[in-house]
């Protein structure tokens, strides 16, 4: 097999990968509602809120939704290296939620950011 051939075979590959990646969702066995996923891609492929969509409608608790970081991965893929370093950040417990607020300032044009 030339090297083109084997190139091309990779590719193939992974844009099969990328394609399933976004497809997931959609999966009859995927655990989770679809319109909970958000597809990131990079460095990680979903963050999932899962029963997000049912708590803000009143049909479950607060205490019944999670937020889950997922990595799609096919065949004998495994995770990179920020990969490893985000699950382990995960796993220590280095997870926050913070609130961005832009502030325009009057006397520019400039604008700031304000955490919380």
């Amino acid at each position: 097999m030339s090297s083109y051939t084997l190139f091309r075979k990779g590719s193939r590959n992974v844009l099969k990968g990328q394609i399933g990646e976004q497809f997931t969702p959609f999966i009859a066995d995927f655990p989770y509602n679809p319109s909970d996923c958000r597809f990131l891609g990079e460095p990680i492929d979903y963050m999932i809120f899962q029963n997000l969509h049912a708590c803000s409608e009143g049909l479950a608790d607060v205490e019944d939704v999670q937020i889950i970081i997922a990595e799609v991965k096919t065949g004998n893929a495994r995770l990179n290296v920020r990969q490893k370093i985000i699950k382990q950040a995960i796993e220590n417990g280095q997870v926050s939620f913070k609130e961005l607020r832009i502030k325009h300032c009057e006397d520019t044009e400039n604008m700031t950011i304000l955490t919380s």
